[in-house]
């Protein structure tokens, strides 16, 4: 494909990606924008205490089967996953209030 093939073709894909953003809009208008920041931000909360529970789960789990890198002992690294997952829940937290 020669380069300015390519650029039109980029430039037809981007036009209608945003007629098609433009006709789902327009639909999606119809639902007022408190209900749908509302039904959002319970979302994002229950990712983010899915992503918790999930990830302590996971990270206590691999410490058990010894499944972490050579270098330190398992429980000495368990200290990585879950300071990740309590920076993440800090910032999680700041997001949200």
């Amino acid at each position: 494909m020669t380069p300015r093939r390519r650029c039109m073709s980029v430039r037809l894909a981007a036009t209608s990606a945003v007629c098609v953003t433009k006709s789902t809009t327009h639909d999606v208008n119809s639902i007022p924008w408190k209900y749908k920041n509302r039904q959002l931000w319970r979302t994002v909360q229950l990712l983010a205490v899915a992503m918790l529970v999930v990830g302590t789960a996971v990270a206590v789990a691999a410490a058990k089967r010894g499944q972490v890198p050579e270098l330190p002992p398992p429980l000495e690294f368990l200290a990585v996953p879950l300071g990740n997952l309590t920076i993440f829940a800090v910032l999680v937290a700041v997001g949200l209030s």
